[in-house]
């Protein structure tokens, strides 16, 4: 996620009945009065008919901008406010607006303390099921004992064609963790991969799963990969 994205909920009742496009359209022209967008924004329709909206800007300033202009916003028009006879806004009459992607406010940090943990989302949990449009695996147990980046890179080849490839390392460290993901050009190689694991599941093999974080960028989550978002949020405890 790039520090240039927000994340935006609490939107006027009057918008929650609107078409995804009029509503796309609204949310669209009220963040463009804060900057340029990379691209319109994605709306997700959660339960309770809650809905969600994320947007990335062109540049981080009018991100950070959306923010401090909007979150905590009265979002109610004249005529809802008459109704409530002026009464405060409950935290839903309020926009919420959130800047992803970014990092902590620095701490003092003891000398001893070692280095911070980091965790990928991949890590925590595990996805077995499969979707036609998955196209990256999430690997571990890799030998990077055995091997450098460009000989894993060659393997990863054979398989099909890769559009990206990473390996992951420990803060602090210029050594690789033994973990990494792959995204191919095609659902079928990502598959051949996996099934690769499958055949060759000795102890100290190479193993992977379908990448949860691929899946958790798509702008069009649907209630299935939604409910993979949840557990992970309460294991995190997020909620």
């Amino acid at each position: 996620v790039s520090s240039r994205t927000i994340r935006m909920t609490n939107f006027p009742a009057g918008w929650q009945t609107l078409a995804e496009a009029q509503l796309v359209g609204k949310i669209k022209a009220l963040l463009q009065t804060m900057g340029g967008l990379e691209q319109p924004p994605s709306v997700l329709r959660g339960k309770h008919d809650q809905l969600m909206a994320t947007a990335t800007f062109s540049a981080r300033e009018s991100a950070e901008k959306a923010v401090k202009t909007l979150h905590g916003v009265d979002n109610r028009t004249e005529a809802e406010k008459r109704r409530m006879n002026y009464a405060a806004p409950r935290d839903v009459d309020k926009f919420a607006v959130f800047l992803l992607g970014t990092s902590p406010e620095p701490r003092e940090i003891r000398e001893d303390a070692g280095p911070p943990l980091l965790l990928y989302v991949d890590e925590i949990r595990q996805l077995e099921d499969e979707v036609p449009s998955a196209k990256e695996v999430f690997l571990r147990d890799l030998p990077v004992e055995d091997y450098t980046e460009t000989q894993l890179r060659e393997w990863l080849q054979g398989f099909g064609h890769p559009e990206g490839a990473g390996f992951l390392k420990d803060p602090g460290s210029t050594e690789l963790n033994g973990k990494g993901w792959v995204r191919f050009s095609s659902h079928e190689e990502a598959v051949g991969l996996l099934a690769a694991f499958a055949e060759e599941e000795e102890e100290g093999g190479v193993q992977g799963n379908w990448s949860l974080s691929e899946r958790l960028q798509n702008s069009n989550l649907s209630d299935a990969l939604q409910a993979q978002a949840e557990p992970i949020a309460i294991e995190c405890g997020f909620t």
